[in-house]
């Protein structure tokens, strides 16, 4: 036997075999150990994988969701503006209107102002050709009965009689100047602004 061990081939051959056994042996340990390792982190990474395609699922449901409710807020918020355009036009609309029945009802109040006067005046004038009928009977009778055939009105049509009514709306004023040969003249206040004359 030499000094570091048998110098027999056979036991060196059987040496070898033996360490080369053992350090396969503690490989193939390891190998076994990393492939558990990696399994385990394999399942793990399923896991997550899973956990985020689950998330992503979800967000795409909440985006969905949000896109759905934004939608029907910028259908909502177009409704409200072009209601709010229409209740514009309504109000420029009705305003227009308001002023038109306005202007209607301030000539419909000047003209009736205006009749009234010339009602007034005529049956001041009517009261004034009785009262010339019971003094002058056939001469007052005679002018009645020529303005009625020539279409004017009592107490009209005669030189130097007539109803002078300002223009309506400009203020009313009304005179007679006279009523003829013994009708007594009749001049009420004028009433509002000095307006046009306008001879009836």
């Amino acid at each position: 036997m030499g000094l570091f061990g048998s110098s027999d081939p056979t036991v060196q051959a059987e040496k070898a075999i033996a360490k080369e056994a053992k350090v396969e042996a503690k490989q193939l340990k390891q190998a076994e150990k990393a492939l558990a390792h990696a399994e385990k982190s394999e399942a793990k990474a399923t896991k997550e994988e899973t956990k985020a395609h689950s998330a992503h699922d979800k967000a795409v449901k909440a985006e969905q969701k949000a896109a759905a409710v934004l939608s029907k807020a910028n259908h909502k918020h177009d409704d409200a503006v072009n209601h709010q355009n229409a209740s514009v036009n309504t109000i420029e609309r009705k305003s227009a209107e308001h002023q038109r029945i306005a202007q209607d009802l301030q000539q419909k109040k000047a003209e009736l102002e205006h009749l009234s006067h010339k009602h007034e005046f005529n049956e001041h004038n009517r009261e004034g050709k009785l009262q010339e009928l019971h003094h002058q009977p056939e001469q007052t009778a005679a002018a009645v009965t020529s303005d009625l055939h020539t279409g004017d009105r009592v107490g009209q049509g005669q030189p130097g009689a007539g109803y002078d009514q300002a223009a309506p709306g400009a203020g009313a004023g009304y005179t007679q100047t006279e009523t003829g040969a013994t009708g007594a003249g009749y001049a009420p206040p004028a009433t509002g602004a000095p307006g046009t004359a306008t001879r009836y």
